[in-house]
């Protein structure tokens, strides 16, 4: 009988640091995500990629892997509601949907 009860104990242990290990993961791609729209910024601002002979477009698609239109959205995201929000607001688990929406009834101060 308490072989039984040690290895539920065990399992429950197992499963408790996956969750947690997944967790952990989440939060960081989420940090990720608000400094990599920080990136995107900063290349775009900078016109960099003209040194490589290309556009805007171009090197969102072929530098970037990523559409044009996404990459300025995560760019207006950043610029509306600044990279400390979008870090908390991501590591929360909001989408970029959700933000946009709770957003629009944030004061700049609370955007900050």
């Amino acid at each position: 009988m308490g072989n039984r009860k040690e290895v539920e104990r065990e399992s429950e242990n197992i499963l408790y640091k996956t969750v947690g290990a997944i967790q952990a993961l989440k939060m960081t791609n989420n940090f990720n995500n608000a400094a990599i729209y920080s990136l995107y910024k900063q290349v775009k601002d900078s016109q960099i990629y003209k040194s490589m002979g290309i556009d805007w477009k171009t090197c969102c698609e072929n530098v970037f892997g990523k559409g044009i239109e996404a990459i300025n959205d995560e760019i207006k995201l950043l610029e509306q509601y600044g990279e400390p929000f979008l870090r908390a607001a991501q590591q929360i688990g909001l989408t970029k949907r959700d933000i946009n929406v709770l957003g629009t009834g944030l004061s700049e101060d609370a955007k900050a």
